[in-house]
């Protein structure tokens, strides 16, 4: 991706950074980028009241989903109680990394996660207890 094209997806991630009260939130990440400017965006508190968010149908992949939990390392989306990760093209690495950060306390408010082509063989009650 060219830094232009960084540049237009960072403006178009500007509004989230205004959304302090969404409950919601459904996104179409358009390149590979997309999820690293999303990420950027939750990790600066975007999207903090967030309890819903829907991610399905992206090409999130391996540094997509790094950059991701490094958000939520850091904080971000701590009162998510739903989250949709399907059809995307995360790997098991990107899921393994996504679940040392749940089992260290990220997304304490997530109860639901919805996602397909990954298992986490690790007991997921250790893992994320609030997780059905």
């Amino acid at each position: 991706m060219s830094i232009a094209s960084m540049q237009r997806s960072r403006s178009r991630m500007a509004p989230l950074r205004r959304m302090s009260t969404a409950m919601e939130c459904s996104l179409r990440l358009s390149a590979h980028e997309g999820m690293k400017v999303f990420a950027e965006a939750i990790a600066t508190g975007a999207l903090h009241h967030l309890e819903h968010l829907k991610l399905f149908h992206n090409i999130i992949g391996c540094e997509g989903m790094s950059a991701f939990v490094d958000a939520i390392f850091k904080g971000a989306l701590q009162n998510l109680e739903h989250l949709e990760l399907y059809c995307n093209k995360i790997d098991e690495k990107g899921m393994r990394a996504f679940a040392e950060a749940l089992s260290k306390g990220a997304l304490k408010h997530l109860k639901t996660l919805v996602s397909d082509k990954f298992e986490i063989r690790d007991d997921a009650s250790t893992l994320a207890p609030n997780i059905r």
